[in-house]
């Protein structure tokens, strides 16, 4: 159950998120929160999609993933570099919006900016110390999977930017959030498939040498 728990909380989140602001629209009836709304509930939709199918896959083949003690610490690592830098980033941004008077963008581009940023720095950390998957789970397989899903993303970022404009009123807009998810996860699977060849360079190189000394 541990094992679930973190895709659930993720799935819990976005669906209270979601009915927060649907509770607002309804009493303000703003349409300022439409986009918002719509994304929020993308986003879920998505992130269930996601879990639902992986879960599916993993019961399908029964595999378990299991980090050993060494990815565990680099893991670890990874998680700690990550937040010190969303931690420096968010307060960069406090410097910039306050001390400059310089709003370049909402704070839910700001924030959301930031996190997938942090999240892809934790994602190119632990794939080259090796800790992004487990031995058991197959790195092709998850590149192309991530790949596809930020295609797609980045797509709709696109087509919502030429819709709605990157920059209104002089600030970013929230268009920038689908297209900049997009991008952190070609450029995560883009770096795990670099790493699945490198290992599988270096197994080949390893099995012929082998096979030079036997011989």
């Amino acid at each position: 159950m541990k094992k679930y728990l973190f895709p659930i909380l993720v799935n819990a989140l976005f669906a209270v998120v979601d009915v927060v602001l649907f509770i607002t629209w309804l009493i303000t009836k703003k349409q300022e929160l439409m986009y918002p709304l719509g994304f929020c509930t993308g986003l879920f939709i998505s992130v269930l999609s996601v879990s639902l199918i992986s879960f599916m896959i993993r019961k399908k083949k029964l595999t378990q993933t299991h980090f050993d003690e060494r990815q565990l610490k680099s893991r670890g690592t990874c998680f700690c570099v990550s937040f010190f830098f969303l931690l420096s980033c968010l307060l960069l941004d406090g410097i910039v919006r306050y001390s400059l008077k310089y709003d370049w963008s909402n704070y839910l581009v700001g924030i959301f900016t930031w996190g997938m940023i942090s999240i892809g720095v934790f994602a190119i950390m632990a794939i080259w110390k090796d800790a992004y998957t487990s031995e058991g789970e197959n790195k092709l397989r998850l590149s192309i999977f991530l790949c596809i899903v930020g295609l797609i993303d980045s797509i709709v970022g696109m087509v919502s930017i030429v819709q709605n404009e990157l920059i209104v009123d002089g600030q970013v807009s929230v268009s920038f959030i689908n297209l900049l998810g997009g991008v952190v996860l070609l450029v995560t699977a883009v770096n795990l498939f670099v790493k699945y060849k490198i290992d599988k360079r270096k197994v080949f190189i390893e099995d012929e040498e082998f096979e030079t000394e036997v011989c």
